[in-house]
């Protein structure tokens, strides 16, 4: 049941001369006199009398101390409780008012001393019928111009009795040409205190929220205008946990305003204004008690645990809200206690019933004639029995609006006695629009039902549970449905959160080597940093043990930079992404040694992943970052592509004259290469991506990172490279299989020359560290390097043996057959040709189907090389692959070039793909006229003439019958 807060009691402080506690009155007190403390007990100046008002107002959960109410009114309270402002008042702290000012009666309207001030306006409530109903202890009240419907202040002065007017005036003053005979306050009001509120304003949220305090509210502000008090209610559960605290200030005397006085229909009325501010005072600050009996079908229902609601229908804060509840007793009776001063609406809740035109019934603190008890109230509820009623509604994601099938979704009322489940799916509502999420509920008895859903997980989702037991849906027939529904439906709607699960620890660990030593040691010692940031303390601090291992254990998932400090050399530092509840492990921290070993006399496409540009004392080139001072040897053994102009460059020409991020290099060195200091990191856009520009044809790029970068992957989740039209700025990023499929990426990506032994170009789809690659393009584009998890600012690869290259035959994409061709000669391997037949293929060129290859990297070494030579037009050039249309008689041809003298050169393929039963492959050395069948055979054979040769063989499919 929901706690009520009972306040059938509150404190009314009156401090009629407490401007006189200061030694002078007003104005003429000086501050500080004596201290606060020092006047007598029992004095609202008095701190101790101060603190025991704060302590009544106080709440405490460890006593189940409830919460005070109290107002306090006065002459010049704030101002001898703050000593003019000059010392803190606890009192005035806990009810929300800080001190401005104080200014004397009669001043605020430009008259004189003696003058009457007048308090602008109403109270609410304000009626002359009985009983008036207060949500708040007065409305629009503030200091203003005379008014006659304002509060009438007496004047602190002596007064002229029996003139006639509006004024009254110090008898020493001339007066106007009128003055006011309806005077009937106590004289005590000589200053009043300008205050203002602290917390949340009307309408605002927060933890203390100010009811009504109108300070400079005005249609028409005036210069002087004032507040004229402060009505405050901490809310329960915000500040003070067990119950609300409401206070009222008035910074002047209840005793001093006048009674109104009118006339109306020759008939005098004179309203008592102190009396009616309290009882709207006692009204709000104090709760009242609503008793009753339930009736079922008009008869008394001695039914024990029959729900029953109060739902509050005058006051604007809380309209429409349950404000109390309670369950009858075995006779059919209830009590509700903890009421605010208001009208409420009264529903019973049993299962198969409703309430029969809910009343609305008055509570206030006045004494009620039929209970004959202070602020309590009596109402009877009616049930009748009704017809079951129709529960449905939708499920969402609250985050993307989408309706959710497969929810399961149980109600139950709240007597337990009704329990339904179900799943929601794409039904049609009564309009006959198919929407997802939907539910549905029939013959559901009417009654008060709680709506649950189980934590439920969706593919990578996981939802929250959901229930609205703290206001469970109300199902009747007699509901009002909403537009087009039909009557009986109650439609209840809701959505569901996705769950966040606090992401799990993560654990890093590494090691830090010696390369000097050969083969590599352990480094002990090194002293090991996690930084989120480098501008930024650590995270956390190790040393590395016996083993030169670090670990950093149970830290927070996400990004982080290790950096390492060894005595004698250079900083090192890595980053790393580390996901939640598994061990990251990061390449080794090499100190000494070298970065990077290039062998000798070998053709290799490279890259680095740092950028060399830039001057130490002379230009940084390949010269002295691969330590090898013979300048003039490495002319003609180092080169770049320029692919503006489709042609090579050679060392030292720019691009040819030192390593540049993302760009891919041809080398052949006469001596090893080794590279000992690192250069500068590349920098990647706010996306994790390194930009490379591409070019019309042929591209040499390389890999700016150390580390994997994927090409291409069939794992959505993945990141992979990405490319942009530069002819389009807006263009959104596609990936590299996107780009096949348009025709802009022409080619496979072309890796290879990485060792002695991989002296050809293979298709591959990953980009490693320190290696060039090709890839043809027929439109400019920006390519969008993906940032791998793990990044390096020093290599960790040093000179190791050389390992088995692994390689995957280049396939067609062709739907009805297809051939890979692969050549050997000794160890020279190239795999890299494929022809095929397919529905979407012909003879001409296909995009997406026909795939450039680039000519050999040096034709100075030995090498082996198989292509398609097309003269497609607008597309001539090698072409890996040929995918064509099925036709009675399709064929192909292509080269297989090879500088090897008198050298067996073995060709071999396999097929996927059926042809029909009546087609022939054939496979025609045009040199010689040999032919063999592709269907029952796999391999040919010839010997190269001396000097080598490029020789030419046809593939002819043909339907038998025919050649």
């Amino acid at each position: 049941m929901r706690k009520q807060r009972i306040a059938d009691r509150c404190v009314i402080w009156f401090a009629p001369h407490c401007g006189q506690l200061n030694g002078n009155a007003g104005q003429n007190s000086t501050p500080g006199n004596g201290g606060v403390n020092n006047k007598g007990f029992g004095t609202i100046a008095n701190l101790t009398t101060q603190n025991l008002l704060v302590d009544y107002l106080t709440a405490d959960t460890k006593t189940k101390k409830e919460a005070g109410r109290l107002m306090v009114n006065g002459d010049d309270v704030a101002f001898t409780l703050t000593q003019d402002g000059n010392i803190a008042s606890p009192l005035l702290d806990k009810m929300k008012v800080a001190y401005e000012s104080h200014f004397e009666i009669g001043q605020e309207n430009g008259g004189v001393i003696g003058q009457r001030t007048e308090i602008n306006r109403s109270i609410e409530g304000e009626s002359n019928g009985l009983n008036p109903i207060p949500w708040a202890a007065w409305q629009n009240l503030w200091i203003d111009e005379p008014n006659p419907n304002s509060l009438q202040l007496a004047p602190y002065w002596a007064y002229v009795p029996f003139t006639s007017g509006r004024y009254v005036y110090h008898p020493r003053r001339t007066p106007p040409d009128y003055t006011d005979t309806r005077e009937d306050g106590a004289w005590t009001n000589l200053f009043i205190d300008s205050v203002k509120a602290v917390g949340a304003q009307p309408g605002q949220t927060g933890a203390v929220q100010l009811v009504w305090n109108y300070a400079t509210v005005s249609d028409t502000p005036k210069p002087n205008r004032e507040v004229a008090g402060v009505q405050a209610e901490v809310i329960p559960g915000l500040t003070e946990n067990t119950s609300s605290v409401k206070s009222l200030f008035f910074p002047f005397g209840l005793e001093g305003i006048h009674r109104w006085y009118y006339i109306s229909d020759n008939v005098i009325h004179s309203p008592n204004r102190p009396a009616q501010i309290m009882h709207n005072t006692i009204d709000w600050l104090t709760t009242g008690t609503m008793i009753g009996q339930v009736y079922i079908n008009n008869n008394v229902a001695k039914v024990k645990d029959i729900l029953v609601r109060a739902v509050d229908d005058y006051n604007q804060r809380y309209f429409g809200t349950v404000r109390g509840t309670a369950k009858t007793d075995a006779d059919g009776t209830f009590r509700i206690e903890g009421l605010d001063s208001s009208i409420y609406r009264v529903f019973a809740y049993r299962t198969g019933y409703a309430s029969q035109n809910p009343s609305r019934e008055a509570i206030n603190s006045g004494v009620n004639p039929l209970t004959g008890q202070d602020g309590t109230s009596m109402i009877n509820v009616y049930l009748i029995a009704v017809q079951p009623g129709t529960l449905r509604g939708v499920v969402t994601d609250k985050a993307t609006g989408l309706g959710l099938d497969g929810v399961p979704v149980t109600i139950q009322d709240i007597t337990a006695t009704t329990t339904l489940s179900t799943v929601t799916a794409s039904l049609p509502n009564p309009q006959g629009v198919v929407v997802p999420g939907s539910y549905i509920f029939t013959n559901v008895p009417a009654g008060l039902y709680v709506v649950t859903v189980p934590e439920w997980t969706v593919g990578e989702k996981t939802y929250a549970a959901y229930t609205n037991e703290t206001n469970p849906v109300s199902v009747t027939t007699d509901s009002y449905p909403a537009a087009g529904d039909w009557r009986g439906d109650t439609v209840f709607s809701f959505a569901l959160t996705e769950r966040v699960v606090p992401p799990g620890p993560a654990t890093i660990v590494g090691t830090v080597v010696n390369a000097d030593d050969d083969p590599s040691t352990p480094i002990v010692g090194a002293m090991v940093g996690l930084y989120t940031s480098l501008t930024l303390p650590p995270v956390v601090e190790v040393e590395t043990d016996d083993q030169g291992a670090y670990m950093f254990a149970d830290v927070p998932s996400g990004q982080y930079i290790i950096k390492v400090d060894v005595t004698g050399y250079k900083s090192q530092t890595k980053s790393v992404t580390a996901p939640p509840n598994v061990n990251t492990t990061v390449p080794p921290f090499v100190f000494g040694g070298v970065i990077k070993v290039f062998p000798p006399n070998v053709v290799l496409m490279v890259s680095a992943p740092y950028d060399y540009t830039g001057t130490t004392g002379s230009p940084i080139t390949f010269s002295n970052v691969l330590n090898i001072p013979d300048v003039e040897s490495l002319k003609t053994k180092i080169v770049a592509w320029n692919a503006a102009s489709q042609t090579f460059t050679f060392f030292p020409t720019y691009p040819a004259d030192t390593f540049h991020s993302g760009r891919g290099y041809g080398i052949k060195l006469p001596t090893e290469g080794r590279i000992r200091e690192q250069g500068t990191l590349p920098s990647v856009s706010s996306d994790g991506y390194y930009i490379v520009r591409g070019e019309i044809g042929w591209n040499l790029i390389g890999n700016p990172f150390d580390g994997t970068v994927l090409w291409t992957s069939t794992n959505p989740a993945d990141k992979v490279a990405r490319l942009s039209l530069r002819s389009d700025s807006s263009a959104t990023k596609m990936t590299i299989t996107q780009a096949l499929e348009r025709g802009i990426v022409v080619s496979p990506l072309w890796g290879g020359y990485t060792a002695s032994s991989d002296q050809s170009y293979r298709q591959v789809t990953q980009m490693d560290a320190w290696n060039g690659y090709w890839v043809k393009l027929s439109q400019p584009v920006l390519l969008y390097i993906p940032k791998p998890a793990v990044q390096s600012s020093v290599s960790v690869m040093t000179a190791k043996a050389e390992k088995p290259i692994a390689r995957t035959p280049l396939m067609p994409n062709a739907d009805v057959w297809g051939v890979n061709i692969t050549a050997q000669s000794g160890d020279l391997l190239d795999d890299g040709l494929a022809l095929g037949i397919s529905s979407k293929g012909n003879a001409g060129y296909d995009a997406g189907l026909d795939l450039g290859k680039p000519e050999p990297m040096s034709r100075e070494v030995p090498y082996l090389f198989t292509a398609f030579h097309n003269e497609w037009g607008g597309q001539p050039g090698c072409y890996a692959t040929d995918v064509r249309g099925y036709t009675a008689i399709t064929n192909w041809s292509f080269t297989v070039s090879t500088n090897k003298s008198a050298s067996p050169v073995k060709l071999t393929w396999f097929r996927t793909g059926t042809l029909p039963s009546n087609a022939t492959v054939r496979l025609v050395d045009q040199k010689t006229g040999a032919s063999v069948d592709m269907s029952t055979t796999n391999n040919y054979t010839f010997v190269t003439g001396q000097g080598g040769e490029t020789r030419t063989f046809r593939v002819l499919v043909s339907r038998k019958g025919r050649r």
